[in-house]
């Protein structure tokens, strides 16, 4: 990936972590707040690969760890992101359409509060809860394959440039669906 990319990336990771804390968090959502972030970095793990998936992972929990108002230790959403991302790039293709990646991104929507908080009971966090994080989970999955269908073919884009038309993906769902 080129320098711009990779700044382009990050810039993209930044501003979502910022959407998230700032905007979304305030609001009461049916079931839990949307998360931005782990769709981008599935995204980012089924156009590029394990080592970036990870390292946008990294990134993207370092942007949650580092935002207000962080409670919990530093690095714990850097750990469980980079995690996701590269097991998420293991289990994905490349040629991965969306709808297989708004699955990987629904199943790694659910993981991430569930590792979160088990990473939080392994360290001792007297607030971290496993329980709620299994309440949340139906809910985070389907915010994350929802936000997937969005964002998987705009990053695929930013990852690896214009491969095919734009609208490629959504004809290939449209005629995949129709069988």
């Amino acid at each position: 990936m080129s320098r711009a990319r990779v700044l382009a990336l990050g810039a993209v990771l930044v501003l979502a972590g910022l959407i998230q804390v700032v905007v979304l968090s305030p609001v009461d959502w049916p079931g839990a707040v949307p998360d931005l972030l782990v769709p981008i970095v599935v995204g980012v793990a089924l156009a590029a690969g394990p080592m970036a998936g990870a390292a946008a992972g990294f990134a993207a929990g370092g942007v949650l760890d580092v935002a207000p108002p962080a409670g919990h230790p530093l690095g714990q959403w850097a750990f469980v992101l980079a995690l996701l991302g590269y097991l998420v790039a293991l289990l994905g293709t490349e040629q991965a359409g969306t709808v297989h990646g708004a699955l990987l991104a629904a199943a790694a929507g659910a993981l991430a509060p569930l590792l979160f908080n088990l990473l939080g009971v392994v360290l001792g966090d007297p607030r971290a809860g496993v329980a709620a994080a299994l309440d949340r989970a139906p809910a985070m999955a389907a915010w994350s394959a929802l936000l997937a269908v969005g964002v998987l073919p705009g990053i695929r884009l930013l990852v690896r440039g214009p491969t095919r038309p734009v609208g490629g993906e959504l004809l290939e769902l449209a005629v995949g669906l129709g069988r």
